[in-house]
Protein backbone atom coordinates (compact mmCIF):
# COMPACT_ATOMS: atom_id res chain seq x y z
CA UNK A 1 0.00 0.00 0.00
CA UNK A 2 2.73 2.41 0.93
CA UNK A 3 4.45 1.83 -2.37
CA UNK A 4 1.28 2.67 -4.29
CA UNK A 5 0.73 5.87 -2.26
CA UNK A 6 4.30 7.00 -2.92
CA UNK A 7 3.87 6.31 -6.63
CA UNK A 8 0.72 8.46 -6.75
CA UNK A 9 2.53 11.26 -4.94
CA UNK A 10 5.34 11.15 -7.49
CA UNK A 11 2.84 11.24 -10.35
CA UNK A 12 1.03 14.22 -8.82
CA UNK A 13 4.24 16.16 -8.32
CA UNK A 14 5.79 15.51 -11.75
CA UNK A 15 3.24 14.36 -14.27
CA UNK A 16 0.50 17.00 -13.64
CA UNK A 17 2.79 20.04 -14.21
CA UNK A 18 3.93 18.40 -17.45
CA UNK A 19 0.32 18.16 -18.59
CA UNK A 20 -0.30 21.82 -17.73
CA UNK A 21 2.84 22.88 -19.57
CA UNK A 22 1.48 21.17 -22.68
CA UNK A 23 -1.96 22.74 -22.32
CA UNK A 24 -0.85 26.38 -21.73
CA UNK A 25 1.20 26.83 -24.92
CA UNK A 26 -1.78 25.58 -26.93
CA UNK A 27 -4.29 28.00 -25.37
CA UNK A 28 -2.09 31.14 -25.70
CA UNK A 29 -1.83 31.09 -29.53
CA UNK A 30 -5.59 30.63 -29.72
CA UNK A 31 -6.10 33.90 -27.86
CA UNK A 32 -3.49 35.58 -30.05
CA UNK A 33 -5.17 34.38 -33.23
CA UNK A 34 -8.51 35.72 -31.99
CA UNK A 35 -7.03 39.15 -31.23
CA UNK A 36 -5.23 39.63 -34.57
CA UNK A 37 -8.40 39.98 -36.76
CA UNK A 38 -9.93 42.36 -34.23
CA UNK A 39 -6.81 44.54 -34.13
CA UNK A 40 -6.56 44.52 -37.93
CA UNK A 41 -10.20 45.59 -38.24
CA UNK A 42 -9.75 48.39 -35.69
CA UNK A 43 -6.60 49.62 -37.43
CA UNK A 44 -8.39 49.59 -40.79
CA UNK A 45 -11.27 51.70 -39.41
CA UNK A 46 -8.77 54.15 -37.90
CA UNK A 47 -6.85 54.41 -41.19
CA UNK A 48 -10.04 55.05 -43.19
CA UNK A 49 -11.01 57.77 -40.70
CA UNK A 50 -7.65 59.50 -41.02
CA UNK A 51 -7.69 59.36 -44.81
CA UNK A 52 -11.21 60.79 -44.96
CA UNK A 53 -10.44 63.80 -42.75
CA UNK A 54 -9.51 66.10 -45.68
CA UNK A 55 -12.82 65.27 -47.36
CA UNK A 56 -14.80 66.12 -44.22
CA UNK A 57 -13.57 69.73 -44.25
CA UNK A 58 -16.41 71.80 -45.75
CA UNK A 59 -15.53 73.55 -49.00
CA UNK A 60 -16.69 77.15 -49.48
CA UNK A 61 -19.90 77.46 -51.48
CA UNK A 62 -19.87 80.07 -54.23
CA UNK A 63 -22.98 82.22 -53.84
CA UNK A 64 -22.09 84.94 -56.37
CA UNK A 65 -19.59 85.49 -59.16
CA UNK A 66 -18.30 88.84 -60.36
CA UNK A 67 -17.01 89.05 -63.94
CA UNK A 68 -14.76 91.91 -65.05
CA UNK A 69 -13.35 92.55 -68.50
CA UNK A 70 -11.24 95.54 -69.54
CA UNK A 71 -9.08 93.47 -71.89
CA UNK A 72 -7.74 91.70 -68.83
CA UNK A 73 -10.64 89.44 -67.89
CA UNK A 74 -11.18 87.80 -64.52
CA UNK A 75 -13.84 86.29 -62.30
CA UNK A 76 -14.20 86.66 -58.54
CA UNK A 77 -16.12 84.06 -56.55
CA UNK A 78 -17.96 85.16 -53.38
CA UNK A 79 -19.60 83.32 -50.50
CA UNK A 80 -22.90 84.29 -48.84
CA UNK A 81 -21.13 87.04 -46.87
CA UNK A 82 -19.71 88.54 -50.10
CA UNK A 83 -16.22 87.42 -49.09
CA UNK A 84 -13.81 86.38 -51.83
CA UNK A 85 -13.19 82.64 -52.01
CA UNK A 86 -11.68 82.43 -55.50
CA UNK A 87 -10.08 84.62 -58.16
CA UNK A 88 -9.21 83.41 -61.64
CA UNK A 89 -8.20 84.92 -64.95
CA UNK A 90 -10.32 84.06 -67.98
CA UNK A 91 -7.74 85.13 -70.56
CA UNK A 92 -3.92 85.39 -70.52
CA UNK A 93 -3.95 89.05 -69.44
CA UNK A 94 -6.38 88.23 -66.65
CA UNK A 95 -4.27 85.30 -65.48
CA UNK A 96 -1.21 87.56 -65.27
CA UNK A 97 -3.14 90.13 -63.24
CA UNK A 98 -4.52 87.49 -60.88
CA UNK A 99 -1.00 86.12 -60.34
CA UNK A 100 0.14 89.58 -59.20
CA UNK A 101 -2.86 89.99 -56.88
CA UNK A 102 -2.35 86.60 -55.26
CA UNK A 103 1.36 87.17 -54.61
CA UNK A 104 1.07 90.73 -53.28
CA UNK A 105 -2.18 90.74 -51.29
CA UNK A 106 -4.03 88.62 -48.76
CA UNK A 107 -7.22 88.14 -50.75
CA UNK A 108 -8.77 84.93 -49.45
CA UNK A 109 -11.88 85.58 -47.28
CA UNK A 110 -11.38 89.32 -47.74
CA UNK A 111 -14.40 91.45 -48.58
CA UNK A 112 -15.26 92.27 -52.17
CA UNK A 113 -14.53 95.93 -51.45
CA UNK A 114 -11.05 95.10 -50.17
CA UNK A 115 -10.15 92.97 -53.17
CA UNK A 116 -11.50 95.59 -55.59
CA UNK A 117 -9.33 98.19 -53.84
CA UNK A 118 -6.32 95.90 -54.27
CA UNK A 119 -7.16 95.40 -57.94
CA UNK A 120 -7.51 99.13 -58.66
CA UNK A 121 -4.30 99.98 -56.81
CA UNK A 122 -2.44 97.30 -58.76
CA UNK A 123 -3.69 98.75 -62.05
CA UNK A 124 -2.99 102.36 -61.03
CA UNK A 125 0.61 101.55 -60.08
CA UNK A 126 1.34 99.39 -63.13
CA UNK A 127 4.48 100.68 -64.95
CA UNK A 128 2.84 100.31 -68.36
CA UNK A 129 -0.87 100.69 -67.95
CA UNK A 130 -2.99 100.06 -71.06
CA UNK A 131 -6.23 101.86 -71.80
CA UNK A 132 -8.40 100.56 -68.96
CA UNK A 133 -10.92 103.42 -69.10
CA UNK A 134 -13.69 101.09 -70.37
CA UNK A 135 -14.79 98.10 -68.32
CA UNK A 136 -17.62 95.64 -68.67
CA UNK A 137 -18.87 93.99 -65.50
CA UNK A 138 -21.48 91.41 -64.63
CA UNK A 139 -22.75 89.59 -61.54
CA UNK A 140 -24.21 86.11 -61.33
CA UNK A 141 -25.88 85.14 -58.05
CA UNK A 142 -28.13 82.44 -56.68
CA UNK A 143 -30.72 85.04 -55.68
CA UNK A 144 -31.87 88.40 -57.01
CA UNK A 145 -31.31 89.96 -53.58
CA UNK A 146 -27.67 88.83 -53.49
CA UNK A 147 -27.12 89.96 -57.06
CA UNK A 148 -28.50 93.43 -56.32
CA UNK A 149 -26.35 93.73 -53.19
CA UNK A 150 -23.14 92.63 -54.91
CA UNK A 151 -23.84 94.81 -57.95
CA UNK A 152 -24.26 97.85 -55.69
CA UNK A 153 -20.94 97.19 -53.96
CA UNK A 154 -19.17 96.64 -57.26
CA UNK A 155 -20.48 99.81 -58.90
CA UNK A 156 -19.59 101.87 -55.83
CA UNK A 157 -16.00 100.63 -56.01
CA UNK A 158 -15.67 101.28 -59.74
CA UNK A 159 -16.86 104.92 -59.56
CA UNK A 160 -15.06 105.84 -56.34
CA UNK A 161 -12.72 108.88 -56.17
CA UNK A 162 -12.50 112.12 -58.11
CA UNK A 163 -10.76 110.49 -61.08
CA UNK A 164 -11.93 106.87 -61.26
CA UNK A 165 -9.73 104.47 -63.13
CA UNK A 166 -12.70 103.36 -65.24
CA UNK A 167 -14.70 106.29 -66.60
CA UNK A 168 -16.86 104.14 -68.89
CA UNK A 169 -18.78 101.42 -67.08
CA UNK A 170 -20.77 98.93 -69.13
CA UNK A 171 -23.24 96.61 -67.44
CA UNK A 172 -22.72 93.22 -69.01
CA UNK A 173 -26.24 92.19 -67.95
CA UNK A 174 -27.86 95.02 -69.92
CA UNK A 175 -28.18 92.80 -73.00
CA UNK A 176 -29.42 89.23 -73.21
CA UNK A 177 -28.41 86.71 -75.86
CA UNK A 178 -31.15 84.61 -77.43
CA UNK A 179 -29.99 81.45 -75.63
CA UNK A 180 -28.29 82.56 -72.40
CA UNK A 181 -28.26 79.08 -70.87
CA UNK A 182 -26.63 77.36 -73.86
CA UNK A 183 -23.14 78.49 -72.89
CA UNK A 184 -23.19 77.69 -69.19
CA UNK A 185 -19.60 76.37 -69.23
CA UNK A 186 -18.11 79.58 -70.68
CA UNK A 187 -15.04 80.84 -68.86
CA UNK A 188 -15.76 84.43 -69.92
CA UNK A 189 -19.54 84.72 -70.39
CA UNK A 190 -19.63 88.50 -70.88
CA UNK A 191 -17.28 88.52 -73.85
CA UNK A 192 -18.86 85.45 -75.47
CA UNK A 193 -22.39 86.79 -74.95
CA UNK A 194 -21.41 90.16 -76.39
CA UNK A 195 -19.91 88.56 -79.49
CA UNK A 196 -23.02 86.41 -79.89
CA UNK A 197 -25.24 89.50 -79.60
CA UNK A 198 -23.15 91.37 -82.19
CA UNK A 199 -23.50 88.46 -84.62
CA UNK A 200 -27.26 88.39 -84.06
CA UNK A 201 -27.51 92.11 -84.86
CA UNK A 202 -25.07 92.03 -87.78
CA UNK A 203 -24.68 88.63 -89.47
CA UNK A 204 -22.05 90.10 -91.81
CA UNK A 205 -19.58 90.24 -88.95
CA UNK A 206 -16.97 87.48 -88.81
CA UNK A 207 -16.72 85.39 -85.64
CA UNK A 208 -12.97 84.88 -85.87
CA UNK A 209 -12.40 88.60 -86.39
CA UNK A 210 -14.59 89.50 -83.41
CA UNK A 211 -12.57 87.18 -81.19
CA UNK A 212 -9.43 89.16 -81.97
CA UNK A 213 -10.94 92.48 -80.87
CA UNK A 214 -10.29 93.94 -77.43
CA UNK A 215 -13.19 94.47 -75.07
CA UNK A 216 -13.26 98.27 -75.63
CA UNK A 217 -13.35 97.64 -79.39
CA UNK A 218 -16.21 95.16 -79.00
CA UNK A 219 -18.09 97.68 -76.87
CA UNK A 220 -17.64 100.44 -79.44
CA UNK A 221 -18.83 98.13 -82.20
CA UNK A 222 -21.87 97.04 -80.22
CA UNK A 223 -22.78 100.66 -79.53
CA UNK A 224 -22.62 101.49 -83.22
CA UNK A 225 -25.06 98.64 -83.73
CA UNK A 226 -27.33 100.09 -81.01
CA UNK A 227 -27.04 97.04 -78.75
CA UNK A 228 -26.81 99.18 -75.64
CA UNK A 229 -26.50 102.92 -74.98
CA UNK A 230 -23.43 104.71 -73.72
CA UNK A 231 -20.69 106.98 -74.90
CA UNK A 232 -19.73 106.56 -78.59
Amino acid sequence: MKRIEKKIERMASYDVPDVLSHIMPETSPLKSRRLKPALSFAFGILLIGLLSLPFLVPTPVEASTVYLDFDAALSIGLNDEDEVISISGTNPEGEALVAILKTTHAWRNASLETVMDQLLITLETAPQRPDHTTIMYSVRSRSDLAKSRVMGKLQAQLVRGQSPLFDDLVDGDSFHPSEPESTGMMTNPMRDNLIQTILENDPTEDLENLRTLSMPELIQLSRRLGIFPGRP
